[in-house]
């Protein structure tokens, strides 16, 4: 499966409690699913795992090893509303785009009739 992966440092803040901090997010290319991949290390650990978000609940759906998942609720919806902004943007641009092709087509033939 071809997925797009998004780069999430800094976007969602290392949990202080735990020492999780969530590197990247990876979406399906052509699926829609509501469960996503994010990455992440824990503490200072070089080595990345993955772990899949539930959309819909906004919650962790696999375990960290020792740390309780259930104090990282708050990341798992830091991760779900940056996709929800993507998605805005991602539906503006598209309508900007749609929105500017008659005048860019005008542009592109300046001995094209107005319409009056």
């Amino acid at each position: 499966m071809e997925t797009i992966s998004y780069d999430l440092l800094g976007v969602v803040p290392t949990s202080t409690a735990t020492g999780v901090k969530i590197t990247r997010l990876e979406i399906p290319k052509y699926e829609a699913t509501p469960i996503v991949m994010v990455w992440y290390t824990i503490w200072d650990d070089r080595e990345e795992r993955g772990a899949r978000i539930d959309l819909h609940k906004q919650v962790f759906l696999d375990n960290f090893g020792d740390v309780d998942k259930s104090h990282l609720n708050a990341e798992a919806r830091l991760v779900v509303n940056f996709m929800s902004s993507l998605a805005t943007r991602q539906t503006l641009v598209a309508a900007m785009a749609t929105a500017a092709l008659p005048g860019m087509q005008r542009l592109a033939n300046p001995w094209q009739p107005k319409n009056r």
